[in-house]
Formats: C-alpha cells, structure tokens, sequence
C-alpha cells in the first residue's frame, strides 16, 4: 500500500504574521531558512536559548534512563 503525503500548514500562524507563502500554503523562505518577515535579533537568540536548555533537559532525561538514576527535575510525589 502507498500512500501519499500532502504537507500542509497546521496552524495559521504564519499567515498573521504576513509570511509569504507558496500556491500550496507552505511557508517561502530562501536558501538561509529566512521568511519574508524580518525578525528581531534577540528573537533569535531567545530561541536558541530555549532550545538550549530543552536539549539539556533531554540529555539530562536519557542519562537517568540509561544508567536508572533519579530525575534531577521531577517533582517530588508525582
């Protein structure tokens, strides 16, 4: 069986932010990843900052599976 896959965009979030987009509903950036709404330098690096501590929280998460440590994080009772 085959089946076909029809990407599309599942929130319009993009839109209300004015992005371009193609025919098919799919964001336009160029050959950086750029859309064609600029976006503030420190938007930026708060992302990148959030996917910072995401990742270590996930490190942190798969150390403790491994080795069947205690969550650092979890709360305490649940």
């Amino acid at each position: 069986m085959f089946v076909v896959n029809v990407p599309r965009q599942a929130s319009d979030l993009a839109a209300r932010l004015g992005c371009a987009a193609f025919a098919d509903g799919c964001v336009e950036v160029d050959e950086f990843g750029r859309t064609s709404v600029p976006m503030p330098l420190s938007a930026v690096v708060a992302a990148a900052a959030s996917g910072t501590v995401a990742a270590a929280v996930l490190d942190q998460d798969l150390v403790c599976a491994d080795f069947d440590l205690p969550h650092p994080f979890a709360k305490a009772g649940g």
